[in-house]
């Protein structure tokens, strides 16, 4: 039994010095013993590290109150668990996810603390990364305000509503997303409409969806949203499909441009153009055109 118990001890040890950084310190926080993979995990041979305390290796990302609460459940031979960063030898920063855990003697003081951590250095980074890239474009769908951009999920009820719909629709995103479909944004006769064009029959807004699944090509006309107080915006639309990197569909994308201006132009010109066809018929006036040469 002893000698089942002693190979299994020492199985468990070896696991732990490939997969683990080990780390051993007296109730001081001075470092009594480290295995290789602390030592190549932070760039400092096991004599640099032995006789010193975690100062060598601190970041300075954690505030003094975060070591404090640490110290303060260990002390009370509690085991403590979460994410510590250290810093490398040549300056880089290293996140580690970590358990203390605190050994005591005979007569029940703890004797010293025994630290196993695992690298976690990539997965935080990859987090990072997720979080910049979350915060840019909630920073694009911000100062697009010109621009009205709503996502939808899968079934065509909106996801997301930037600042530019709720500027040109009048509605507040928190009363749109989650709780409205497409048809109550888009007319659905304007939605039907168009689905006929495209020879689709059926449900408007779900032959449309489909039809946008099914092609991947986006879909850019003219038409009217609806906006908060039930009058119409005259905007150019276009609706896409979203897809992950899998090609997986996610949703749609419908992004409109307030047309209110240019119609108004393209009215005022018609007019203009009619005016002057009146007035020369009235005034019997000849009217031609020629080039230069």
């Amino acid at each position: 039994q002893l000698d089942q118990a002693l190979r299994q001890h020492k199985t468990l040890l070896e696991t732990i010095n490939t997969q683990f950084l080990y780390v051993e310190t007296d109730p001081s926080g001075r470092i009594l013993d480290v295995n290789p993979v602390f030592c190549q995990s932070l760039g400092y041979s096991r004599q640099q590290l032995i006789g010193q305390t975690h100062q060598l290796v601190n970041s300075g990302v954690h505030p003094p109150l975060f070591w404090q609460a640490v110290w303060q459940q260990i002390g009370q031979q509690q085991a403590w668990r979460g994410e510590i960063c250290n810093r490398h030898q040549s300056g880089q920063l290293r996140w580690y996810d970590t358990v203390i855990m605190p050994l005591r003697n005979a007569a029940g003081l703890t004797e010293r603390y025994i630290a196993l951590s695992s690298d976690i250095t990539a997965r935080k980074q990859a987090e990072a990364h997720r979080a910049e890239l979350h915060q840019l474009i909630d920073t694009v769908l911000s100062a697009a305000s010109e621009v009205a951009i709503i996502s939808l999920d899968r079934n065509g009820q909106v996801q997301l509503f930037n600042r530019g719909a709720e500027l040109m629709l009048g509605f507040e995103a928190a009363d749109v997303a989650g709780r409205s479909q497409l048809t109550a944004l888009l007319s659905p006769a304007d939605l039907a409409l168009r689905a006929r064009e495209l020879g689709l029959s059926g449900e408007a807004q779900a032959d449309m969806l489909a039809h946008l699944a099914r092609t991947g090509t986006p879909e850019t006309w003219r038409s009217a949203l609806t906006s908060q107080d039930g009058s119409s915006v005259p905007v150019l639309l276009t609706l896409t499909a979203i897809r992950d990197t899998s090609c997986e569909l996610l949703g749609f994308l419908l992004i409109a441009l307030d047309f209110s201006e240019q119609l108004q132009s393209e009215l005022d010109l018609t007019m203009l153009r009619d005016q002057l066809s009146i007035a020369a018929d009235v005034a019997r006036l000849g009217v031609w055109t020629w080039h230069p040469d």
